[in-house]
């Protein structure tokens, strides 16, 4: 045999190896895939435009964001009150 023969030889025994020897090669054994969670979309209107955006999420990110904006209003409502309230400074 010639020595390019050889070579090319070698380099396919190298090959035959590797590849059987890589997992990612190999076909990987069937999984149960979980269904994707259902989308829920709504029409966002962005301050400042007039065209709606469709914005789609799962049910529990809507309701992080509710309780998020809720727990922002909250903040906001009692962030100017003084203890007492109004009737401390006598208005």
């Amino acid at each position: 045999m010639t020595t390019i023969a050889k070579l090319i030889a070698a380099c396919l025994v190298a090959s035959a190896t590797t590849a059987a020897a890589d997992p990612v090669t190999t076909a990987p054994a069937p999984t149960a895939e979980q269904p994707k969670p259902k989308k829920i979309c709504r029409s966002v209107v962005v301050t400042g435009s007039i065209m709606p955006n469709r914005v789609c999420r799962t049910k529990e990110e809507w309701a992080a964001i509710n309780a998020q904006r809720i727990d922002e209003t909250d903040r906001s409502k009692h962030a100017g009150r003084m203890p007492g309230g109004r009737d401390s400074l006598g208005q």
